[in-house]
């Protein structure tokens, strides 16, 4: 069992029938023994033919290489995200001529032979988590070899922000609020325009100053995109005003205690909004006086010493309604 045998392809009688006395063929059937990769035999046959008579000894030489088997090897296993290709290295020698890789139901480019190619994922192995490649050698047939591999896909980033805003030109957003998913490393915010992001555009609650041209424009649309890729990405709307135009500010007013001290602004714009504030520091700071002071004109009904030195006014944008 397991030996060596040589198998005689044409009988004697069948050669002499075909007039070919003296020749006839032979197969080789390597055991267990001689079946060592690489190994090359060396075989000798002596053969007794007869033909009118003559007696020949006739010495025949056979050279057997046994087939050698196939290697192949893959780069490891890999995680990715699902918005992302996985990068394949794989590699084939000894007996192999070649590989073919196979697999997921995703897309190898540019072709299932090329060993660095790229596989792109399916819908259905993003929402799976992960899948399995197989590299196999060619030719088929013995000695064939495979190794496999495996992919763990991450869910798709995704991102969130605040709701739209409206400022006034000159100043700054607030908090842009937002927000990636945990599988992203991060997100970077993007702007429409020429502005910048305080303190750094990888802050997710960053503030935003336009620019000029920005405030020129009248609107920038800010987008948080995660990273290191995404499928979805969200957007803040920034609507910038200019401050409106006053034609005639409040005028300095000295009452006597407990009279009313009535102010007015006269100014021009669009949808104005008023909002009367006070600044009891020389103008440094300002101060809602009441949310009630959103008239045109604001009197002050039982002014007081306290009152005194106090700055009246302050012309600013709002959000327009």
């Amino acid at each position: 069992m397991g030996e060596s045998k040589f198998m005689a392809s044409k009988s004697h009688a069948e050669a002499r029938r075909r007039g070919e006395i003296g020749t006839f063929g032979v197969r080789f059937l390597p055991g267990k023994l001689h079946t060592k990769t690489g190994q090359t035999l060396h075989l000798t046959m002596k053969a007794l033919a007869i033909f009118k008579l003559a007696l020949a000894i006739s010495t025949i030489l056979f050279v057997a290489t046994t087939a050698q088997a196939a290697l192949v090897m893959t780069g490891g296993n890999q995680t990715i995200w699902g918005c992302m290709e996985a990068q394949l290295e794989g590699h084939y020698g000894a007996g192999a001529t070649g590989a073919i890789w196979s697999g997921g139901g995703g897309t190898f480019s540019p072709n299932s032979t090329t060993m660095n190619a790229t596989y792109t994922p399916c819908a259905a192995e993003i929402s799976a988590g992960s899948t399995t490649l197989t590299l196999t050698s060619l030719p088929p047939g013995p000695g064939q070899a495979s190794a496999t591999m495996s992919i763990t896909i991450l869910p798709n980033t995704t991102a969130s922000a605040g709701g739209n805003q409206t400022i006034c030109s000159g100043g700054s957003t607030a908090g842009l609020g937002g927000a990636v998913c945990s599988s992203a490393t991060n997100g970077v915010w993007t702007s429409s325009g020429t502005g910048t992001f305080a303190p750094t555009a990888t802050t997710l609650n960053a503030t935003y100053t336009p620019s000029a041209a920005d405030a020129a424009a009248g609107t920038v649309t800010l987008t948080l995109e995660p990273q290191p890729c995404s499928v979805s990405t969200a957007r803040v709307l920034v609507s910038i005003q200019a401050p409106p135009v006053v034609e005639e500010a409040p005028t300095n007013l000295t009452v006597c205690g407990e009279s009313p001290a009535a102010f007015t602004v006269v100014a021009t714009d669009t949808n104005l909004a008023y909002q009367w504030q006070v600044s009891q520091d020389g103008g440094t700071t300002f101060t809602n006086i009441s949310a009630t002071a959103t008239n045109a004109s604001y009197t002050n009904l039982a002014p007081t010493l306290a009152d005194n030195g106090n700055q009246i006014g302050r012309a600013s944008c709002r959000e327009r309604v």
